[in-house]
């Protein structure tokens, strides 16, 4: 396996986890690997106010780990690609303890 990268992926990358550093934009990515979601479904989950939640939406799409779809009067919003749901789905298992060696030490 070929883990050399460009300096412009290692800058697109460090974005990547930027953005999904913050607790309710990871909330938000999260619960977007349901299936996409309207707006205020998501101020329901992250708890905040709507402005809030937009906000967080265009940084997270900016950085394009979202996509939205105009679907009538409601805009809905999914992961922009399937490595984003692999992404978290990893850093997950890493958090839970899933194929981590436990009798590593600091």
């Amino acid at each position: 396996m070929n883990n050399t990268a460009t300096y412009e992926q290692i800058e697109r990358l460090s974005e990547i986890y930027k953005q999904v550093s913050h607790p309710v934009r990871l909330q938000i990515v999260l619960f977007l690997q349901q299936g996409p979601a309207c707006v205020s479904e998501l101020c329901e989950v992250s708890g905040i106010s709507q402005s809030a939640t937009s906000q967080h939406l265009k940084q997270l799409r900016t950085a394009r780990l979202i996509k939205q779809d105009r679907r009538a009067q409601q805009i809905y919003y999914s992961l922009a690609d399937r490595h984003i749901q692999i992404l978290l789905s990893n850093g997950l298992d890493h958090v839970k303890g899933a194929g981590c060696d436990e009798t590593h030490t600091r």
